[in-house]
Formats: C-alpha cells, sequence, structure tokens
C-alpha cells in the first residue's frame, strides 16, 4: 500500500514537472514568433525609410536619371531546420525576401504646345499635344548588384512638326517623331547593374538610354520639370545624328576617380542590326571643384559614330561629336548652366555643325516655394556651309518656364520659347508656348 501510494505521488510529481516544461516551451515559442513579428515590422519600417529617401532624393534632383546609391538592405529571414535536419527556408519567407528586394518608380507626363503661325506647311495645325508614361522596376538581393527594367507608353508629337525647325520644341516627344507621333507600348530599358572596388566602379550592360548617359546637366536636362526645347535638353539630335534607337543594346562603365573627379565609357550600336557598320562610343569627363561649396559639374565628351558619313569630296568617312557643359551652383537658389557641341564641317550629312546655350535657374526658395524652378535659357546653332544652306543663319531660341510643384507626386509648369532664324522661307520668327503637367510615383 505504501509502495502504491509512493508510486502515485511520483507521477503527479512528473505528470506537474512535464507540464511545467510544456508550459516553459510554449513561453519560448512564443518569445521568438513575437521577436519574429518585431524583426517583420523594423524591416518595413526600414522599406518605408528607405522608400522616403529615394523619394526625397528624386525630388531634389528634381527627376534626374538614377544613380548608384549607398543602400543599407534587410537582413535576410533566419534559416530553419526542416524535418531532416537540413537548413532550409519556407515559401512565405522566400518569396517575401524576393518581394523586399523590388521597388518601383514611374512618372507621367503631358505637354501641350502651340505656335503663333501654321510655318508654312501644307497642315494649317497649329497646337499639338504629347504623352510620355515610364514605369520602372528595380530587383535587388542585395547592396551591389541591380536589375532595372523600364516600361514605356508614349505618343504625340507636341510642336515638333508644326514648323521647319533644326531645333525641336518639345524634347520629349523625339522618341515618336519617326513612327508620325503613333502610340506604342515598350521595353525601353533592360540591364544589369553592379557596383564594384566599393562602389566606386558601377557597370551597366543590356538595353539602355544611350543619350540620356552623357552630356547630362542638372540644371539643363530634363524636359519632364525643367525645359522643353531639345537644345536645352541635350546636344544630340542637334549637333550629331541621334541614335537610330535611343535605346539600344551597350555597355557602360562609370568610374569614381575621386572625390572631385570621375570617368566613363560608353560602348553600344545605333541599332540590332549590321552591328558592323553602326558602332557608337562615347568618353566622357567629369569634374566636381566645389566651387563656393556648393554643386557645380564640368563635363567634357567626345562620340565616335561609326555610321556611314561621306566628306565633300563623297568618301566614306564616320562621325564625331565633341562637347563641355557645366553647371554651377553661386548660391542655394541660384544656379548658371552652359553648354558647347560641334562636330566635322567638311561632312555632307552634318547640317549643324556647332551648338551653344546657357542660361540660370531659381529655386523658389527666394520667394517662398522652395520646390518651384524657374528657368531662362538661350540657344544658338551654326549652320555647315559645305555645302551651302538654302536660308542664311543659324537657329536660335530664347525658352522661359516656371515649374509649379503643386504636391510631392504632382508639378505643373508653363512654357515659352521664341524661335528666329527658322529654316523656311516665310515665318522665320516663331513664339511656341506650352504648358506640362507631371505625376510622379
Amino acid at each position: 500500500m505504501r509502495l502504491f501510494a509512493a508510486a502515485a505521488v511520483a507521477l503527479v510529481i512528473l505528470s506537474t514537472n512535464a507540464g511545467a516544461a510544456e508550459k516553459k516551451s510554449a513561453g519560448v515559442e512564443s518569445q521568438i514568433e513575437s521577436l519574429r513579428d518585431d524583426l517583420r515590422q523594423e524591416s518595413e519600417r526600414r522599406r518605408e525609410l528607405e522608400k522616403l529617401i529615394d523619394d526625397l532624393t528624386r525630388e531634389k534632383d528634381n527627376g534626374q536619371p538614377r544613380q548608384p546609391q549607398e543602400r543599407e538592405m534587410d537582413a535576410p529571414p533566419a534559416m530553419e531546420m526542416d524535418d531532416e535536419g537540413d537548413a532550409g527556408e519556407p515559401a512565405e519567407e522566400s518569396v517575401d525576401r524576393i518581394w523586399k528586394g523590388m521597388e518601383f518608380a514611374g512618372g507621367v507626363t503631358g505637354v501641350v504646345q502651340g505656335t503663333s503661325a501654321g510655318g508654312g506647311r501644307a497642315s494649317s495645325e497649329r497646337t499639338g499635344s504629347s504623352y510620355s508614361a515610364a514605369m520602372e522596376m528595380i530587383y535587388h538581393q542585395d547592396d551591389n548588384y541591380y536589375l532595372i527594367t523600364s516600361l514605356t507608353a508614349d505618343s504625340g508629337l507636341g510642336g515638333n512638326g508644326k514648323f521647319a525647325t533644326d531645333i525641336m520644341p518639345d524634347y520629349g516627344a523625339r522618341r515618336t517623331e519617326g513612327r508620325g507621333g503613333a502610340e506604342q507600348v515598350a521595353l525601353t530599358q533592360a540591364f544589369f547593374e553592379g557596383l564594384f572596388l566599393e562602389r566606386k566602379l558601377a557597370v551597366n550592360l543590356g538595353k539602355l538610354d544611350i543619350h540620356s548617359l552623357y552630356d547630362e546637366n542638372i540644371l539643363a536636362g530634363n524636359e519632364n520639370t525643367g525645359f522643353l526645347s531639345g537644345a536645352l535638353n541635350r546636344a544630340a539630335g542637334t549637333v550629331g545624328r541621334a541614335l537610330d534607337y535611343n535605346n539600344t543594346v551597350g555597355a557602360r562603365a562609370l568610374a569614381s576617380l575621386s572625390q572631385w573627379a570621375e570617368a566613363q565609357v560608353i560602348y553600344a550600336h545605333s541599332g540590332l542590326d549590321g552591328l558592323e557598320s553602326s558602332p557608337f562610343s562615347v568618353f566622357q569627363f567629369t569634374l566636381r571643384p566645389g566651387l563656393f561649396n556648393l554643386e557645380g559639374n564640368y563635363r567634357f565628351y567626345a562620340a565616335h559614330d561609326g555610321r556611314v558619313y561621306h566628306d565633300a569630296a563623297g568618301n566614306e568617312k564616320s562621325g564625331l561629336v565633341y562637347g563641355f557643359n557645366f553647371d554651377q551652383f553661386i548660391t542655394d537658389n541660384v544656379g548658371f548652366f552652359f553648354r558647347w557641341s560641334a562636330q566635322a564641317k567638311d561632312v555632307r550629312e552634318n547640317r549643324v555643325t556647332a551648338m551653344y546655350s546657357g542660361g540660370l535657374t531659381l529655386t523658389g526658395g527666394m520667394w517662398g516655394r522652395v520646390d518651384d524652378l524657374f528657368g531662362l535659357g538661350y540657344a544658338k546653332l551654326e549652320l555647315n556651309d559645305t555645302p551651302a544652306q538654302p536660308y542664311e543663319g543659324g537657329q536660335g531660341v530664347v525658352e522661359a518656364y516656371y515649374n509649379v510643384k503643386v504636391n510631392p507626386m504632382v508639378s505643373v509648369s508653363f512654357d515659352v520659347q521664341f524661335h528666329s532664324m527658322l529654316p523656311q522661307p516665310k515665318d522665320r520668327d516663331m513664339t511656341v508656348a506650352g504648358a506640362r503637367a507631371r505625376i510622379d510615383f
């Protein structure tokens, strides 16, 4: 009887200890799950902060093309052990980790322009519009390797085609000119970006927007919020033929030589066929001297075009465009810019042999609207005299715009251009007025 009682007591004690162990185990599991929840919330908070930083950076740069930047990545979820004791990862967390590596950005731009005269064309149309919508998708698993793709839909010619001109009134509509303004949705960019040598070397490989990579200018190089005319955005297309396809397969290496200097090399082709006859290469060197302790960029470049050109005697030769531009702030709210570009005069196809432009940009901080922009610029072209041109004098343009930042997503611009010495028999002076709306997301 005593033995039975002792056994009963032992069973009660064991049962109590087992229950306590189970409760303790459940408590530990609950604590682990709580910590995992905290980690997920912290990761989500970090992603929100990274997106906010990207948005503020994009807003500060006024929508300039994305540059490689430092990123602190979320820690990958802890590995768990499967039933066989091997390291594994739950499918849900694997998908979540991939999703964390995705970023999206984009924008929609609409432009309406009208001219002061019909321009002597068969069509009497004096107004035009254009739009462009772009979505950029960036995937990264760490802070050194990226896959970037861009989808773009665009349509319309804006003020382009309303009169004879060597300077496009609507530079943003340049992609639609070859198809008469017809609508198209296209994969405009799809490339790999790798950062090496402690992020001092960036390499891009794939389908790129080649002309946006060089001759850039932070004060005169963004048709979405700044100047609308071609001469105040890029030299390519005005001095030197634009590539047959602005977005084509190529490679770029951008090296940061020091805090104040960088160099880049670009190699591409004008199209996807006949590669042996259409190589295109660029070398650009940039100085950042830090004058006035403010941002300033001074760029020197040369672009070699392997497409067939002809000299005055009819001999085949390649093309070469070289140029210089700078943007320099002199106060926190005032910046000046200048751009010069030239090409050979002995090439028949080179109707325009040189262009120079300059102007200033003011930020609205001077009058209490820090996100607004005002720009005033002038551009002048020099024409080739071999062969002689039918109309004397190179075209010029004076352009002014005011960009109102309505809210963090929406901006509205008003723009006026005064074109002179147009290459047409009458109405050689023309005024082009326009309005633009931009939505970023």
